[in-house]
């Protein structure tokens, strides 16, 4: 449920202002990890190649976010035969994932560490686990990643919910989708049925509690796509 006590956000700051570090090169990425604060990863593939190349293979980087995210119990009662070795891997209360997006060739996460070393080793394990599936699938060999991943701290809320709504906003900017909602691959669906399944991989209520409800929540999604664009091909959800 969303706070009733919460300040609506007004406006819109235009996205090559409000957090320009985005989309910079990984030498002007600052590398800092804060307990308690927000932090934007990003990635794509090698030679901006695919990393993704059907359903099964985003499928299977959300399973592997939900193995190092989920709680243990729920873990243990989606997948009865889920080995040590990965349960032993969980890093769940160590860290918290807000927002995600997978797109063809690259990736944005969302999360907010609870320690300053559990985002190097979380992305180790995404990087290598996901990586090591990829290359036995394909039959390739190397990495499939370009380098380190990227890292920005949204050291403000006002530049972490402008980040939130830039990488829930990628695939209709990217023309893969005609709606917030047509695209599966992201948490937008998560913030939409307000938690309803049971294992969502997002923990919501930082972000939420800035609307008054989901309606003001989705107007603000929505007000950073350009007036050019024609709004009534996009089916507000």
């Amino acid at each position: 449920m969303l706070s009733r006590g919460a300040t609506p956000i007004r406006g819109a700051t235009p996205i090559v202002v409000w957090c320009i570090f985005i989309l910079m090169p990984a030498k002007y990425t600052r590398r800092e990890f804060v307990e308690g604060m927000p932090q934007h990863i990003f990635n794509r593939g090698v030679e901006k190649r695919k990393i993704f190349l059907d359903d099964s293979d985003y499928s299977i980087f959300k399973y592997y976010l939900g193995i190092y995210l989920l709680p243990i119990e729920i873990l243990k009662k989606k997948y009865i035969n889920l080995p040590l070795r990965l349960i032993q891997t969980n890093l769940n209360k160590q860290l918290d994932l807000q927002t995600y997006c997978l797109m063809p060739n690259h990736f944005h996460l969302d999360i907010i560490p609870m320690n300053q070393e559990v985002i190097p080793k979380f992305m180790r394990q995404m990087t290598n686990a996901y990586t090591e599936y990829f290359n036995k699938k394909y039959d390739r060999v190397g990495p499939l990643l370009q380098g380190r991943y990227k890292s920005i701290l949204l050291d403000s809320e006002e530049c972490a919910v402008h980040v939130h709504r830039y990488i829930h906003l990628n695939p209709l900017r990217a023309g893969l989708v005609k709606s917030l909602g047509g695209w599966t691959w992201s948490s937008y669906g998560e913030y939409k049925s307000l938690g309803k399944s049971g294992d969502d991989l997002c923990v919501r209520n930082r972000i939420l509690s800035r609307f008054r409800d989901f309606s003001d929540y989705k107007k603000f999604l929505l007000s950073e796509i350009s007036e050019r664009e024609d709004l009534k091909v996009l089916e507000i959800d």
